[in-house]
């Protein structure tokens, strides 16, 4: 028996979500109208017709919505091979998950999740997303926004971006943003970035990874990873003898993060890492000849090896160790004295400053009189009018 029919003035879905998830009529176009966690403006119901005759719109959706296409891949193969930064391509994904491996290899590709929209693995063995080079076509420009990503298994990937000797991939960006990429397995890779060039990651949340996740980039022209929730363990490589992307220089940049566990970079002949505005890192362990800047951050160990140079503003750090250089800002410490002094004590850095030009502030409460007697790169003296017994605090400050 048909049902008759109601009225409502707006009908809200799921109102214990707390977010606004609602269908109504826009009282101007006279049309229904959609509003969700993503489309807080909404969007009327003939725009998303008319969508589907729009050039270069691609809509997916699950099977019985009506959309062109049921599959995300179905989409991708699609897309002309003219696409580019300047003809981009939008693939425009409903809600659903969606169980398939992703091959990106044509330009100008820009996939936008509206709602809730999970991209799971369908062979468990490849990364959920890969994006690389084809015989004709090369991904310049690749965006991923509004998206779920998972890979379950251990040591593998959610997004991989592949590239090689002067490779053009992501010569124009490569864009991850506002994404939930969750590498559940243990060592999986939310992104595993080789020899490509420019790779940004902004927004969104690593919550649901594994603690020994790992975003990963070797030899890249350039990582930057900013605002991302929940970050785990980050590897970073650079080496002037090994294969380059298009671009020869680099640049690593991880800032403002939630949080996150260990970062391990080794750079050799070229490259830099830099830390800012993390206020909750784990260890930081740097290898090779390139610099290393933390900045307004909170870190634990730091070491610093070969003939790394370090440098640390507004940073505060757990213990140092290595054979490169580090200068701070700012490092206070101590020494006890045992009845000793007037000879010089001896007070070794952990890491050796890049050069002596650094001030010494000492605080002691005796009678007294102290001194800093001599610098050195790797120490300082402390003479003492008599023979102390006690503790010692000092200060080393740089104008940097």
């Amino acid at each position: 028996m048909p049902q008759s029919p109601f009225l409502v003035d707006a009908l809200q879905v799921e109102p214990g979500s707390g977010d606004t998830l609602t269908i109504s009529r826009d009282a101007t176009a006279g049309a229904l109208k959609f509003i969700d966690a993503i489309l807080t403006s909404g969007v009327l119901l003939p725009s998303l017709v008319g969508l589907r005759n729009v050039t270069g719109v691609y809509i997916v959706g699950s099977a019985g919505d009506g959309a062109p296409y049921t599959a995300i891949q179905d989409a991708l193969d699609a897309v002309p091979t003219t696409a580019s930064i300047d003809n981009p391509a939008l693939v425009l994904v409903f809600s659903g998950v969606f169980t398939e491996n992703l091959t990106i290899q044509k330009d100008g590709v820009v996939i936008l999740g509206l709602g809730y929209v999970k991209i799971t693995p369908d062979n468990v063995a490849a990364p959920t997303i890969t994006i690389s080079t084809a015989v004709t076509t090369t991904p310049n420009y690749t965006v991923l926004k509004n998206l779920v990503v998972e890979h379950t298994e251990d040591g593998m990937v959610c997004i991989s971006i592949s590239g090689g000797a002067s490779s053009e991939v992501g010569s124009q960006g490569i864009y991850i943003e506002d994404c939930t990429l969750m590498a559940s397995g243990v060592g999986t890779y939310q992104v595993d970035a080789d020899t490509v060039n420019n790779v940004y990651v902004r927004g969104g949340t690593w919550a649901g990874s594994s603690s020994t996740a790992v975003c990963q980039a070797a030899n890249c022209a350039l990582l930057y990873v900013s605002n991302v929730d929940e970050t785990q363990n980050f590897q970073v490589s650079y080496d002037t003898t090994a294969a380059r992307p298009l671009t020869v220089t680099s640049a690593y940049r991880l800032w403002d993060l939630g949080s996150a566990l260990n970062v391990l970079s080794n750079l050799e002949g070229a490259g830099s890492l830099t830390l800012d505005n993390c206020p909750l890192m784990g260890t930081v362990t740097q290898g090779g000849d390139q610099t290393l800047a933390v900045n307004f951050s909170r870190v634990g160990a730091l070491t610093l090896d070969d003939t790394t140079a370090g440098t640390l503003v507004g940073t505060t750090r757990g213990v140092a160790a290595g054979n490169g250089t580090l200068q701070e800002q700012s490092y206070t410490g101590s020494v006890v004295f045992a009845a000793e002094g007037m000879a010089g004590k001896t007070v070794t850095f952990e890491v050796e400053q890049p050069d002596a030009e650094y001030a010494v502030y000492l605080d002691w409460t005796g009678t007294e009189t102290m001194r800093v007697s001599s610098k050195a790169t790797a120490s300082f003296v402390i003479t003492t009018s008599g023979n102390i017994t006690g503790t010692v605090y000092y200060t080393v400050n740089r104008g940097i």
